[in-house]
């Protein structure tokens, strides 16, 4: 993990049981800290509600801001906003595990959660799985019209043959 990302550490030993609150700035170098990150932009802002109790932390987050990502169809840029919430229950107990997608344990030797990674995936699962421009008021796509000329140039004609069609032709008599 990156030295930056080390921000995102939150020590709750020596916390009073109860709520606190925990705020954070999501940029550009966010995501830069993660190894092959498909969202290279972004401005968001994430708080983190930690309410401690006895052998257990519960964390709330709430995301909110947009990044930037590459569209799937023309690889220009498009910025998708992002407002989402998790909940994210932590146990203390011998060692770490993931008991479920919402449910961890970490050792109860530990000092400290760090929730980088939690607000990274909480970010990611907030974008929808087809990432494409809108279309217009006209229902015309907004993606870029060089790429997608390209595109519709190289895609084969009804009317011609394809490689399979010339693969069916072949005699293996």
């Amino acid at each position: 993990m990156s030295a930056f990302l080390n921000r995102f550490a939150i020590p709750f030993v020596g916390l009073k049981e109860g709520k606190h609150n925990f705020d954070y700035e999501i940029t550009d170098l966010f995501f830069e800290s993660f190894e092959m990150s498909e969202i290279k932009k972004g401005k968001l802002s994430a708080t983190v509600v930690l309410d401690k109790q006895s052998g257990m932390l519960t964390l709330n987050f709430i995301i909110v801001g947009s990044v930037s990502i590459d569209c799937d169809v023309c690889l220009d840029e498009i910025i998708f906003p992002v407002n989402t919430g998790a909940t994210l229950f932590v146990k203390l107990g011998a060692e770490y595990r993931e008991e479920t997608d919402e449910i961890i344990m970490i050792p109860a030797s530990s000092n400290e959660i760090n929730v980088a990674q939690y607000i990274y995936e909480y970010i990611h699962l907030a974008l929808p799985i087809k990432r494409v421009h809108p279309s217009d008021s006209r229902g015309k796509s907004t993606c870029n019209p060089d790429m997608l000329k390209r595109l519709q140039d190289l895609t084969p004609k009804n009317n011609e043959n394809t490689a399979w069609d010339a693969l069916k032709d072949i005699n293996i008599n």
